[in-house]
């Protein structure tokens, strides 16, 4: 592991990066803004450094877009919204192959309309994961590195466990998300309920 500042080039474009997205991300409010018309960045999600060079693909993995409707290059099509196309596998491969410790997450949220993917994506690490290390990665490791932020860390009590003194975050699902994890990518229909710090936000259960 190196410094960033012992090379001023990749600084430099690190920092042209870093303000890009700021600016964009908060242009995203804006709905006259060009960020709003745009809705995301091409270079970012293409993997590439502000000055358009792109940047190896042996550590990076990136996402392709396409409308519902359009062929991608694997010859299937896309459903409602948009799909994923994962472009690039080398830093799952990796992180498999040296039984690395991953969490997972997206920088969606700066857009309300993609969130409710969210559980669609994450389903699509099955490519690389068991359906099993796909949920730890989203519940225990996420909060593990959490408490890894020290004083930034959010969360003063455990996340990520079903145990005492933990914060009561849980979701219900109807089905074994184990065997089919494809039931997180639909949370209107399967996730029955949904708590956050012992508040029940949404009980779809019938007696």
């Amino acid at each position: 592991m190196a410094r960033l500042s012992e090379n001023p080039e990749l600084e430099a474009e690190h920092a042209a990066w870093a303000a890009g997205r700021f600016q964009f991300n908060a242009a995203l409010s804006n709905p006259d803004s060009e960020a709003a018309r745009k809705k995301w960045q091409k270079t970012y999600f293409r993997g590439k450094y502000p000055s358009a060079m792109m940047r190896p693909t042996t550590i990076e993995a990136s996402f392709g877009w396409r409308r519902s409707g359009q062929n991608d290059r694997h010859g299937g099509t896309g459903g409602s919204g948009r799909s994923i196309i994962w472009r690039n596998s080398p830093i799952f491969q990796l992180a498999k192959k040296y039984r690395l410790k991953t969490a997972w997450g997206t920088d969606i949220l700066s857009n309300p309309t993609m969130t409710k993917h969210q559980g669609a994506i994450l389903a699509t690490m099955s490519r690389w994961y068991s359906n099993d290390e796909i949920l730890t990665m989203a519940t225990s490791s996420n909060a593990a590195l959490l408490a890894m932020s020290c004083p930034r860390n959010p969360y003063p009590g455990r996340i990520g466990v079903i145990e005492a003194d933990a914060y009561a975050d849980i979701l219900l699902v109807d089905g074994d998300p184990i065997a089919d994890i494809k039931l997180i990518a639909d949370p209107d229909a399967n996730l029955k309920i949904i708590m956050k710090d012992g508040r029940i936000y949404k009980n779809t259960l019938t007696a």
